[in-house]
């Protein structure tokens, strides 16, 4: 076979000037165009890749919202420290109520028994010196006391456990959520660049065959930009006014040429 690098060809004739070539043998590849299987794969390559990239775009917004979710419940409990208490104010005041209450009824229980129980000596029929039952119940509402201001505490301290318990989840769960969240969107942009890739490659080898399918299309063109050139270098060259001659100064003055004509 030969193939042909330069062809040198008349405008005016159409004939062949001059040529170079050499023979070769081996693989060619056919002008034949891209096959109706390699467009096929083209067009379902490019609806997979619109597929992809829509899911993708789906994914990452999904994400994004329960990512602004989180930060909207997540970021005040961090941005209050480890320090900070975790009861609200409604919960600290039932819990504290609640103590108090059950500690005051605790005390009256405690109370009504002493009394039965002072009543009771030598049969009911003994009575007591008032100072003994008045130091009884003394005694219990000191216990009672006592008792409300450990509960108060234990309130105070199990507040600020709670606290420091939140700030620490809280962290947690803003350390890990980016990468639990959008691992599923990066994977579906991945996916996406790879479908792209591959379609953008078929589209590409199916350009390259169909132009090879028609290279005097390409040929036309360069030939055309020349011919352009020829002409108008041509024309440029045939339709160049030429200046006129100068004048002669004669005898008879400037612009009369002797013998009474007028100089052009």
């Amino acid at each position: 076979m030969k193939v042909y690098t330069e062809i040198i060809i008349s405008m005016v004739t159409g004939e062949v000037l001059s040529e170079k070539s050499f023979d070769y043998e081996g693989a060619v590849a056919y002008c034949k165009g891209a096959t109706d299987d390699q467009k096929s794969l083209g067009q379902q390559q490019m609806a997979l890749y619109d597929q992809v990239a829509n899911n993708y775009a789906k994914v990452f917004q999904n994400s994004s919202n329960i990512m602004a979710s989180l930060q909207s419940v997540w970021q005040p409990v961090i941005d209050r420290g480890i320090n900070q208490y975790g009861f609200s104010l409604p919960e600290d005041s039932a819990l504290r109520s609640m103590a108090t209450s059950s500690i005051g009824q605790q005390y009256k229980n405690a109370a009504a028994a002493s009394g039965e129980r002072m009543a009771a000596v030598g049969g009911g029929n003994v009575a007591l010196p008032s100072g003994v039952e008045n130091a009884a119940r003394r005694n219990l509402a000191v216990e009672a006391a006592q008792a409300d201001a450990n509960a108060q505490l234990g309130i105070t301290e199990k507040g600020f456990d709670v606290g420091r318990e939140n700030f620490l989840n809280a962290s947690k769960i803003m350390a890990s959520a980016p990468g639990e969240l959008f691992n599923p969107a990066t994977a579906a942009s991945e996916a996406a660049t790879g479908a792209g890739t591959a379609a953008s490659k078929t589209q590409s080898e199916i350009s390259e065959e169909e132009a090879a399918a028609s290279p005097w299309s390409v040929v036309g063109g360069i030939l055309g930009g020349a011919a352009s050139s020829f002409v108008g270098g041509l024309s440029s060259s045939i339709f160049r006014p030429k200046a006129p001659p100068s004048s002669s100064v004669g005898a008879n003055g400037p612009g009369i040429q002797e013998g009474g004509g007028i100089g052009s």
